[in-house]
């Protein structure tokens, strides 16, 4: 029988078997077991907007769920030791994790489920939950051959530390208003990723015109796996239609390959048709889909 218990504080400890459990679900699914946000909200330890419970078995942990509390949702994520997917392992420490949510209010839990299957959507359901929005990861073979072709008038170089910070900020809230994951970013978020061993401000293309920074396309290098990934690639609203999210894409994709990278990869919302389209036009092809689901709370 699973025993789920809630993690007030982290104790090196639980660190160390939620880094296990996590480990083992990456190389079993070689993926990351858990989102940049969610792997940040742990190894900062907040604790007034995040829940964490680890589910156990005779004390041996075999899942873990992180739950944070956004603006407007609730965002839950979930790690399953491998040889405990086929039992009840998961639901029941969903359930818990609900249950916890709703002594925060009435008001909507997503979960993410990476690599969907058709599974999914039943015990989902079984749940309460409901279908939102999905996620495919699409991958290319690099280099590319097309090359950037820049609109006119626009001047290319790479991000610079100390001095572009609130500019990109103030573009990639523009572009990503009402996305859930990557819009209403502040200093803090920004400055948390720049202090990740990944982050490299030369893998950082930037895009200005005469009224400054037109658009972006930030990179991100996934060296265990030989994988790299367009991570954020925005155009600002006023500049939408004039080719730059294409010679951005190009861009980001080339500043992959001369790193010695041979895949790339990036994760576009499945029913964003436009960019979808775009991305096939230069060869990329769906790798994964993964699901949002949500489901409302009573207090």
């Amino acid at each position: 029988m699973v025993e789920v218990v809630e993690l007030p504080a982290l104790s090196p400890s639980d660190l160390l078997a939620i880094e296990a459990l996590a480990n083992a679900a990456t190389a079993a699914d070689r993926k990351p077991a858990l989102s940049d946000d969610h792997w940040l909200a742990l190894r900062r330890g907040d604790s007034n907007d995040a829940v964490r419970l680890l589910g156990r078995i005779d004390g041996h942990p075999v899942a873990f769920a992180q739950l944070l509390r956004g603006t407007d949702a609730r965002s839950l994520e979930l790690v399953v030791d491998p040889a405990h997917r086929r039992d009840d392992t998961a639901t029941l420490v969903i359930r818990a994790a609900l249950a916890r949510a709703a002594r925060w209010g009435p008001g909507p839990v997503r979960v993410l489920v990476t690599g969907v299957a058709a599974a999914d959507d039943t015990r989902l359901a079984e749940l309460g939950f409901t279908s939102e929005r999905d996620v495919v990861q699409l991958r290319v073979k690099l280099p590319i051959p097309d090359v950037a072709k820049w609109p006119p008038g626009v001047e290319v170089r790479t991000f610079r530390p100390g001095t572009d910070e609130d500019t990109w900020l103030t573009v990639n809230n523009r572009a990503f208003a009402t996305h859930p994951e990557q819009g209403g970013w502040d200093r803090e978020e920004l400055d948390l990723r720049m202090a990740e061993s990944w982050f490299d401000p030369e893998g950082f293309v930037m895009a200005f015109d005469a009224r400054g920074l037109a658009g972006f396309c930030w990179t991100k290098i996934h060296a265990d796996e030989e994988l790299g990934e367009i991570y954020v690639i925005g155009v600002d609203p006023d500049r939408q239609g004039l080719g730059l999210g294409r010679a951005l894409v190009v861009a980001g994709l080339d500043s992959i390959a001369t790193r010695d990278i041979r895949t790339g990869m990036l994760y576009v919302e499945g029913d964003n048709a436009a960019a979808v389209g775009l991305y096939r036009s230069l060869g990329f092809t769906e790798h994964q889909r993964d699901r949002w689901y949500i489901t409302e709370v009573a207090p």
